[in-house]
């Protein structure tokens, strides 16, 4: 009965075992663990887990343990920023795509439909970032296989509160977000071995030259797909050539 009774409400399971912790711990005087990282184990605990409760347990957002290490340190790492629907989305970060190119792209931060998707640069929206690079490689007939896409932030920052009957736009990811999961980023870099590594917009920019890329000749600085006037042929010309110059730097 025990059992039953954990797997469908895992936050007693968690009290239980934080209360068991404690009590053995006194004696000895041991660092106890905190009830916060003692919940995120135990809420792992999901075998023969009906369905309601398999939902219940994504909608928490709860981010694996490899992550835990720099996720501790970011504000986005309990997913409290999101709105319920989007912490329903997925319950964790989306990693390197890693497709075993030398050429890496990197972006800012994943949107929404990314967020769903679960992969960097991945909407299907007309209007997108994604969909331009996509139109980009089919003019130097290549595809997103041919190279590995990262994100400097892993997880979705959220929208924009807006009144307006327009869809909101994405929030540009907190510094705190940008410095905690830009480690994530900067050791994908280092064990990654690449030739070249196109970045796409200033907040990307800035990440990087905090990471101490900012003399690093493997490094093309270009403006975002989504930035004013970045026609699909210079994307094109950038992901063939990153040292060619019509989308250079002059801002977004």
């Amino acid at each position: 009965m025990l059992l039953i009774l954990f797997q469908k409400h895992p936050q007693l399971l968690a009290q239980r075992v934080g209360k068991i912790v404690r009590k053995l711990a006194q004696p000895f005087s041991l660092p106890l663990l905190s009830h916060n990282l003692i919940r995120r184990k135990c809420l792992t605990f999901r075998r023969s887990r009906p369905p309601a409760a398999a939902a219940e347990l994504k909608a928490l957002a709860v981010m694996p343990s490899s992550y835990i290490d720099h996720c501790n340190s970011c504000p986005y790492g309990d997913a409290k920023h999101l709105s319920i629907a989007d912490r329903r989305i997925r319950a964790q970060p989306i990693p390197l795509e890693n497709n075993g190119s030398s050429t890496l792209l990197v972006f800012q931060s994943p949107g929404v439909d990314e967020w769903t998707n679960g992969k960097p640069i991945s909407s299907s929206n007309p209007r997108s970032a994604a969909m331009k690079i996509k139109s980009a490689l089919e003019i130097i007939e290549l595809n997103r296989e041919s190279f590995d896409i990262a994100n400097v932030v892993q997880c979705f920052p959220g929208k924009k509160e807006s009144k307006e009957t327009a869809a909101p736009r994405d929030k540009r990811p907190v510094s705190a977000a940008v410095s905690a999961c830009s480690k994530w980023l900067d050791h994908d870099i280092r064990t990654g071995q690449y030739e070249r590594i196109v970045v796409f917009g200033c907040p990307a920019k800035r990440a990087l030259h905090q990471l101490g890329y900012r003399n690093d000749t493997r490094f093309v600085y270009v403006r975002h797909p989504s930035a004013s006037g970045v026609s699909i042929s210079q994307l094109a010309g950038n992901l063939a050539n990153p040292s060619f110059q019509p989308t250079a730097f002059g801002g977004g």
